[in-house]
This record gives structure tokens, C-alpha cells and sequence, in this order.
């Protein structure tokens, strides 16, 4: 069954039994429902069904059964229900990041691909939609010890760091001398997609003229122009204006 196929009156009528179930389950402590629609091969139905638990996280009579049904989610053999759990947790995490920092830590570093590009996605949203405590777990998990969880942690804060860079440079500079690299380039890629929107430029410049590492400085900026140059008509800045920017500031030779 694909979700999105079914005429409207059936299609509601299948959302309210998953609403009903799930919540059932929740009240319950049977999580069995649960982990049937978290796993299922629609991913809408998975969808729906993130989005129902996390409006449960607003219904504290549910919080303790619903704290279970993520440790049981996250847990899981099936990388779809734990896809699910952090795709939920990334829900209430717009609101709520300090009481889901667990899961973000364990989905973080989880070994399958889906889950970890998901805790990357939903790092991005919440740090554009809270940013506070997003960059607070974003700062202490910055220098794991796995240069992946590194460079998925690196990888969420791009979404911020088009909207305020200046939030996101403290993060990138504490990285200047990282030595692996895919964080390595990354870091490299944030500072290029960062560099367009208005008033940016001015920003990373001055912050990367603060820095040590100054083949990583060459190569940012080799990759802000190279953005520049691919995509004119979303830049701030001509490719001229920018080179001419770049050289006024000592960081860039024709």
C-alpha cells in the first residue's frame, strides 16, 4: 500500500487508525503498533507516524511510555524504525533539543548510512528553528572521536550558517586544524555555501583572516568563488566583485 495513492476518504480513515493505535500503544506500554508503521516500506506511513509521536511529547501523561518506545526504536535491528525515531526526535527538537540529546548522540554515530544522513537532516531544521540549544549540542560533539560523527555534526549546522554565519564561524574555526579529510572538506563546503547570502562575505572574511591554518583559508576561499562562479544569479556578489572583495582583504591573487 502506498499512502499517498489512496483516495482522500480512505487515506484519512488509515491516518486516524495509525493516530488511534499508536497513542494506544503509548497509553499501553505495547509498543508492538508502533514499530509496525515505523517500519513500514512507505515512508509517508513513517512519516505519519513521526509526526503523531511527536505531538504525544506534548501530552506529559505519555512522556515516560514515550521515553520507552524511542529506547526500543533507536535499539532496533531495523534501520527504518531507528530512521523514524531520530525523524521524531528532530520533530520535538524544534522546541525541545535538550530532551532529545540522547538520540541525536546515538543516531549520530549509528553505522547505517539512512540514520545518520536523518540525525544530519533534522540537525539542520533545528538549528534554524533553535538554535541555541541545537549549536549547544552541535559544540560538544564537534571533536567526537569518529571523524564521521564529526562530519555529519559539520554538515548540520549549513542551514544556520546561511541564515547567521556569524553563529556557525565559532563552530568551523574550532575545526581549522582538523586532520581528516572528510571533515576536512566539509568544513571547506559549509564555508562556500555560507558565502552568498547578503552580508555573509564580510563576516567569513573576517574571521578567516584570524586563522592559523592558512592552506585551509586558501582552499575556502578557492571554494567561495568556485560558488560565486556556479551559481550567479542566487549571489550576493558578481564573481568580479567578489574576487575583487577577496583581494582587497590579502586572500585571494589573480
Amino acid at each position: 500500500m502506498e499512502l499517498h495513492k489512496l483516495p482522500k476518504e480512505k487515506k484519512c480513515k488509515y491516518i486516524e487508525d495509525l493516530s488511534n493505535e499508536i497513542i494506544c500503544g503509548l497509553d499501553t506500554n505495547e509498543f508492538k503498533d508502533i514499530l509496525k508503521y515505523a517500519s513500514d516500506k512507505d515512508n509517508q506511513v513513517r512519516k505519519v507516524a513521526s509526526s503523531i509521536l511527536a505531538d504525544a511529547f506534548k501530552d506529559d501523561s505519555l512522556k515516560d511510555s514515550l521515553s520507552k518506545a524511542f529506547e526500543t526504536m533507536i535499539h532496533s535491528d531495523d534501520e527504518k524504525i531507528r530512521q523514524t525515531a531520530i525523524y521524531t526526535a528532530g520533530q520535538i527538537g524544534r522546541t525541545n533539543a535538550e530532551e532529545i540529546y540522547p538520540l541525536l548522540e546515538i543516531g549520530i554515530a549509528d553505522k547505517h548510512f539512512k540514520v545518520q544522513k536523518a540525525t544530519t537532516s533534522v540537525l539542520k531544521v533545528m538549528c534554524e528553528k533553535n538554535p541555541e540549544q541545537t549549536l549547544d549540542f552541535i559544540k560538544k560533539h564537534v571533536h567526537h572521536e569518529n571523524p564521521s560523527v564529526r562530519r555529519e555534526i559539520v554538515h548540520g549546522i549549513e542551514l544556520r550558517g546561511k541564515k547567521c554565519p556569524n553563529d556557525v564561524l565559532p563552530v568551523l574555526r574550532s575545526l581549522q586544524n582538523e586532520k581528516h579529510k572528510s571533515v576536512v572538506n566539509i568544513v571547506i563546503h559549509v564555508i562556500g555555501q555560507i558565502s552568498y547570502k547578503k552580508g555573509a562575505i564580510e563576516s567569513i572574511v573576517t574571521e578567516l583572516k584570524t586563522w592559523n591554518n592558512k592552506w585551509l583559508v586558501k582552499k575556502s576561499v578557492k571554494e567561495i568563488i568556485s560558488v560565486h562562479k556556479k551559481h550567479p544569479k542566487i549571489t550576493d556578489k558578481s564573481i568580479d566583485e567578489i574576487k575583487n572583495y577577496l583581494i582587497s582583504n590579502e586572500l585571494y591573487e589573480k
